[in-house]
C-alpha cells in the first residue's frame, strides 16, 4: 500500500495475461459460447407471439412444466 497525493491509502495492482493467450483464442472462445447458445435456441416446442400479460404467463408456465418455449415478442 502507498499513500497518494491527498493523503488516502491506495493498492497498486497489476494484471498479467498469459502470453499464450492472445486476442485470437479470446475471440474464438466468446464466438463459440454465442454459437452454443444460439444453438441451443433454434429449436423450441412452442413458439409464443404476443408478449403480453397473458403470452409471458403461457410462456412461463410452459417452461417450468419442461416445455422449450420461444418468446418472439416484437419490442420497440
Amino acid at each position: 500500500m502507498f499513500k497518494n497525493k491527498s493523503g488516502l491509502a491506495s493498492v497498486a495492482m497489476s494484471v498479467r495475461f498469459a502470453p499464450e493467450v492472445g486476442e485470437k483464442e479470446i475471440t474464438r472462445a466468446i464466438v463459440s459460447k454465442f454459437a452454443e447458445q444460439l444453438h441451443s435456441s433454434v429449436e423450441s416446442d412452442v413458439v409464443v407471439v404476443g408478449g403480453g400479460p397473458a403470452g409471458l404467463m403461457a410462456a412461463r408456465d410452459l417452461a417450468i412444466k419442461g416445455v422449450k418455449v420461444l418468446d418472439a415478442a416484437l419490442r420497440p
